[in-house]
């Protein structure tokens, strides 16, 4: 039961799978902001399941091209 990740080293990363979590809002949030902005392909990340999911801010991670599964 992850409650926080950090993918900031992580910049060839295409795909991100972290369902059925215990991330809030908060670290969501976070997740999103510590996400590359390469152009790598088809960048998704699946946040279902989580406290968060319906507070976070998604757009953090779309303006960089990600998209929420």
């Amino acid at each position: 039961n992850l409650t926080a990740l950090d993918a900031s080293t992580n910049t060839k990363l295409a795909a991100v799978y972290c369902s059925s979590n215990n991330l809030s809002i908060e670290a969501l949030n976070a997740l999103f902001v510590s996400l590359h902005s390469n152009t790598v392909g088809n960048k998704r990340i699946s946040i279902q399941s989580n406290p968060g999911r319906n507070g976070c801010d998604t757009r953090i991670a779309t303006r960089k091209g990600w998209v929420i599964i």
